[in-house]
């Protein structure tokens, strides 16, 4: 059911729209940035609203207005139209509060209410009146007493009662799902299911098709982030997914803006590349202030040649390749959601790599690459890079890491092997950026049973003998003796 028409720019549609399609209409309008500006006009609807250009809003109103019975509908119409100036976001508190909200249909004005007033014994002491006295009483000023007395006001659809609810915070709304999945064959389809999938989908699906579980069936994916669409395409693995999903459901709007804009730089090509961008987007530098080019253009010539945007010789410079030019000159790459700094990709994109080709060692052995209980999605590579021996050897001593766990120092890996245990496997540059294990070492055995100085002694040697040393004319490997 259709509950607003809404105008924006040429562009018009019905509301209320799943949120998968509204976030894509946005993106296809390209105002999907939490800070665009843009004018909505409502074309046809039954509510006076004021509206304050915020589609996500207008769309979540119109999606609780279509779950209202027909008596909560009139209820709600009528609150809107008795306000003087309603928000979508009074008019969403409204719709939280409709319990504290009594109509009485039909009833218009103070006689009328009067009417009822009386009809109903709302004053006692006029009900003990005879009839002929009764008779005589002033409905208008008996309906105006109640009014006054109530704080009630007449609306369109009757005499209305509202609690005072305006200071009350707005419930937080559900997490946006990022993915949706689609499971179909020749005679069946499940339409489209959002990630993460609720125990009651994963129950109808798997009797839909007659399986034990929904690892067995194939599935066609798409996501509400079109630079992530070709990964949500090629996964094979829905927990892939849904791992991806819970990091981005954790992330402020600005976080997600952040996030778009690192992946039209970078461009992961994997799920586990887009998780992994996802969990360290605090080691680039992104900034949101110059999604616009032109902006940064004008801030730049105020900066360095005093102009104002009043200065008549601006119609005459092309603002957004001027500010292009400028950013990249800065060292940032312009997107439409923000500046993001190359040089801290670039070194990102060094110790991704770096990381990766660990992972792929390590995939080798069949018990990091192919361990069932403890299968890669659940517990993935996760990478420290540390300086200090005195931080390794707190590493070393907390314990209980998780499989796959890594650490990097001095030229040197070690990845936990055993889930929660101490077998840690050992790693070597042979070349830049190609690794080979070496060892399996128990590092928090030996801290237990000898001092921080032999520790600190043992490892030094492993540096000095394994690690990788950055020769002038080719690479130089030593070997323990």
């Amino acid at each position: 059911m259709s509950i607003f028409h809404v105008a924006i720019g040429v562009m018009a549609v019905s509301l209320p729209m799943d949120r998968y399609h509204a976030e894509r209409f946005l993106h296809k309008m390209e105002l999907d940035d939490p800070g665009a500006k843009y004018e909505m006009q409502l074309v046809d609807s039954d509510y006076l609203l004021v509206l304050d250009s915020n589609f996500r809003e207008l769309n979540r109103l119109a999606h609780r207005i279509d779950q209202m019975d027909d008596y909560q509908r009139t209820v709600f119409k009528a609150w809107c139209h008795a306000q003087d100036s309603c928000t979508v976001e009074d008019a969403m508190r409204a719709s939280y509060h409709l319990h504290s909200v009594d109509l009485y249909p039909g009833v218009n004005s103070d006689e009328m209410l009067g009417e009822f007033a009386l009809d109903n014994d709302i004053f006692y002491e006029y009900s003990e009146l005879d009839d002929d006295t009764f008779a005589m009483l002033d409905r208008v000023k008996v309906g105006a007493r109640m009014r006054e007395q109530d704080g009630g006001v007449f609306s369109n659809g009757g005499y209305l009662l509202a609690g005072d609810f305006f200071g009350e915070p707005l419930p937080a709304e559900e997490p946006l799902a990022y993915f949706q999945v689609r499971f179909s064959d020749e005679h069946r389809d499940s339409g489209w299911c959002d990630v993460p999938l609720s125990k009651a989908d994963e129950r109808l699906i798997t009797k839909m098709f007659d399986c034990e579980g929904l690892s067995e069936l194939p599935f066609e994916s798409q996501s509400i982030i079109p630079q992530l669409n070709e990964i949500a395409s090629s996964a094979d693995e829905l927990p892939e997914l849904d791992q991806l999903n819970q990091a981005l459901v954790g992330m402020s709007s600005e976080e997600i803006q952040k996030y778009k804009a690192l992946l039209d730089v970078i461009q992961p090509d994997s799920s586990s590349a887009a998780l992994c961008l996802a969990q360290e987007m605090n080691c680039y530098d992104v900034t949101l202030t110059y999604a616009d080019p032109a902006a940064y253009a004008m801030d730049f010539l105020e900066r360095e040649f005093g102009m104002s945007k009043k200065d008549p010789t601006i119609q005459y410079i092309d603002l957004a390749a001027l500010g292009n030019d400028e950013l990249r000159a800065a060292g940032y790459e312009s997107t439409r959601y923000g500046a993001v700094y190359i040089e801290d990709v670039e070194q990102e994109i060094t110790r991704a790599e770096q990381h990766g080709n660990i992972a792929a060692v390590c995939d080798s052995k069949p018990w990091l690459g192919d361990y069932c209980e403890y299968p890669a999605y659940d517990y993935g590579y996760s990478f420290e890079e540390i300086e200090d021996i005195e931080a390794l050897a707190e590493r070393f001593e907390h314990g209980n890491w998780s499989i796959r766990t890594g650490f990097l120092y001095g030229g040197l890996a070690f990845v936990q092997q055993v889930n929660g245990g101490d077998e840690w496997l050992a790693l070597r540059q042979t070349t830049p950026g190609e690794w080979e294990s070496f060892e399996s070492i128990s590092m928090g055995h030996i801290l237990q049973h000898s001092s921080q100085d032999v520790f600190e002694d043992y490892v030094e040697r492993l540096v000095e003998d394994y690690g990788w040393i950055e020769p002038a004319s080719g690479p130089v490997m030593g070997g323990m003796s």
